[in-house]
Order: structure tokens, then sequence, then C-alpha cells
């Protein structure tokens, strides 16, 4: 029998969205629920860290978006294929998330002065050393082909992707200062040229929100 996964998160892109990627990516049905920012309130005590995304696997919660992307990697295979292989593709995750992190706080930071300064931290020093840590890692683990791992689509590339795509829409950086790095140019090309599934899904989102 089919597992049964249901995905709870707002009704944005946020922590949830890498997980809508990952099951994007390889094609399995879930049900995306979108959580009204009203009704959390009421949610919030039946979840297991009072914290979203939460996914249900079978009726069996699981919290925290690095541990949810982390076991769907393990379930699809997308996250190398030996222990060692593994841990490092959860490194250079756990280096994008942290990139990440420090956008969703800059979006989400409603005092002017503070939100500047961030912005300023972020665009001169934190994101360019953190993309020249994963350029070091790409030209060490990539062999070329564009992922951040050999010729295989792993979660960090789609972390990545989705941490690129919200730096970009949450207008901190434009997209063509972000693609003066090789690997969010070369990602950006893979994913819609060679990931049919993830590409159809990022256009249909795009249309969506476009529309509201």
């Amino acid at each position: 029998m089919a597992v049964r996964y249901k995905l709870y998160y707002f009704d944005a892109q946020g922590r949830g969205e890498l997980v809508r990627l990952i099951l994007h990516a390889v094609g399995e049905e879930f049900e995306d629920i979108r959580v009204h920012q009203a009704l959390w309130e009421q949610l919030k005590p039946s979840t297991p860290l009072h914290t979203l995304p939460v996914l249900e696997i079978d009726g069996k919660q699981l919290a925290q978006s690095s541990a949810i992307a982390r076991y769907l990697a393990g379930v699809f295979d997308l996250g190398g294929r030996n222990n060692l292989e593994k841990a490092l593709v959860d490194s250079a995750a756990e280096l994008i998330d942290e990139i990440l992190s420090d956008a969703l706080k800059i979006i989400f930071e409603h005092d002017k002065r503070r939100k500047a300064k961030a912005l300023k931290q972020f665009v001169t020093v934190t994101l360019p050393q953190k993309l020249a840590r994963l350029e070091e890692f790409k030209l060490a683990h990539g062999k070329g082909y564009g992922y951040i791992f050999g010729n295989d689509l792993t979660y960090a590339d789609l972390a990545a992707h989705n941490a690129f795509d919200q730096i970009v829409s949450g207008s901190i950086v434009e997209r063509e200062v972000l693609e003066q790095y090789s690997y969010p140019a070369e990602l950006r090309r893979r994913i819609f040229d060679g990931e049919p599934r993830i590409s159809r899904y990022i256009k249909h989102r795009n249309q969506m929100l476009k529309s509201l």
C-alpha cells in the first residue's frame, strides 16, 4: 500500500517549500494543506513541536524542515549513495539552510533600520562568503555536472534552488547578481531543462502567485 503524505504549512514558500519541491521532484502524490494564520493558533497544540512545517506520514507526524528533508531524501534516494556521501550532502544542505535563514530574517524584519543594516551585511559579506564556499564544495564534488554532488540531483540542490528563489522573490538580490556565481546559474538551467516535474510545479506556482 502506498504511503500517504500530508504536508502542513502556511500558504507561503518559507520553510515548507523545500518539502514541496522534494515531493514534486520524485513525482510523489501528497496533500498540500495550506494553514491560514487565523487557524494556526488552534492547530499549534496538536503539532509535535508547535512549529510548521509538519509532514504527516501515514498518520505519524514529523516536524522541522531539515529533519523532514533528510527523511524524504533517504526514502527517495536524494541524499547520496553511501554514508559519507550522505554526510557530505547534508553538510552542503546545512550551509544552504544558513543562507535561507539569513534571507528570511531580512524578509520578515519590520524595523526599517535593522532591515537595511542586515540587508547590507547579507549582500556585501554573508552571501558572497557562503556562495564562495558552495562554489568550492561544488568544484570538489560536483564533477562539472551542474549539481552540488556529481550528476545526481540531491535534496541539497533543491534546498539551494529554493533559497536562491526566495532571495530573488524577496527582493534581496537581483537574479543577475546571484547568477554571477556558477552554481546558481547552472543549477537553474539544470532544474528547468532536466527536471520536468519540478519545472512544471514551479511554473504553475509562479502563475498562481501572479494571479493573486
